[in-house]
C-alpha cells in the first residue's frame, strides 16, 4: 500500500513539474493573432504595475491598482493591457460574462500550452463555493492571481494548486454565483443555468 502511495505521488508531482494536466480556460480572441508578441508585453507591463498592491475584497476598479481583489486587478490589466472593458460581477458570472461579449472564446488545453493572457476560474480547496477565485496565466508555469493574504503574486503550479483547485470545468459557463440571487431565484435557487437557456442567450 505504502509503495502504491508512493508511486502515485511521484507520478502526480512529476506530471504538475511537466505541466500535463488540462485547464479550463478563457483566451481572448486577438491573442490568437499576435506572432509579434506584442500582446504580452503588455500584460506584462500592467501586471508590474500591481506590484505592491493591497488586497481589499470587492475594491472597485477606480482604486486599481493600488488596492484590488483577485476579480479588479485582472480587470484593470485588461483595461490597460487589451483596451477591453467590463463592469464588475460577481466572480461566479464573470466565465459567462466574458464568453457573452464575443471576445472571449473558451478552452481545454493541457497546461503546458498556456500563453500569457489566459483566464482561469478556480476555487479554493478548503471553500465549499464552487468557483470564487480569477486567475491569469502568464506561462505554461507562471500564474498571476491578487490572494486575500498576500495581495498581489506569481506563482508557480505548484504554489497555486496547494491552495487552489478548478472544481468546475466546462459547467462553469452555466455556474450562478450564489450572491446573484435573482438569477438563482429565476431557477428555483439551482447552482447552474439549464443549457437550453444557456444555448438560448448566446
Amino acid at each position: 500500500m505504502l509503495a502504491w502511495f508512493v508511486d502515485n505521488l511521484y507520478n502526480f508531482m512529476r506530471n504538475h513539474e511537466r505541466y500535463l494536466f488540462e485547464i479550463y480556460i478563457f483566451r481572448y480572441f486577438e491573442s490568437l493573432v499576435d506572432p509579434a508578441g506584442s500582446q504580452e508585453k503588455l500584460i506584462r507591463r500592467a501586471v508590474a504595475d500591481l506590484n505592491g498592491t493591497c488586497y481589499e475584497r470587492m475594491a472597485p476598479l477606480e482604486m486599481a491598482p493600488a488596492k484590488t481583489d483577485c476579480l479588479t486587478s485582472i480587470l484593470y490589466i485588461f483595461k490597460r493591457a487589451l483596451e477591453w472593458k467590463c463592469a464588475p460581477t460577481w466572480i461566479g458570472d464573470m466565465p459567462r460574462v466574458l464568453l457573452s461579449s464575443g471576445k472571449w472564446t473558451f478552452h481545454v488545453i493541457d497546461s503546458k500550452d498556456a500563453r500569457c493572457g489566459d483566464v482561469l476560474f478556480a476555487k479554493r480547496i478548503t471553500e465549499p463555493k464552487l468557483l470564487g477565485h480569477m486567475a491569469l496565466l502568464l506561462g505554461p508555469n507562471e500564474i498571476f492571481h491578487c490572494k486575500r493574504d498576500s495581495g498581489a503574486v506569481i506563482e508557480s503550479w505548484g504554489n497555486f494548486l496547494s491552495v487552489f483547485e478548478q472544481k468546475l470545468t466546462d459547467k462553469q459557463i452555466r455556474y450562478i454565483d450564489p450572491r446573484n440571487t435573482e438569477l438563482r431565484e429565476k431557477y428555483n435557487n439551482k447552482k447552474f443555468i439549464p443549457e437550453n437557456d444557456l444555448k438560448r442567450s448566446f
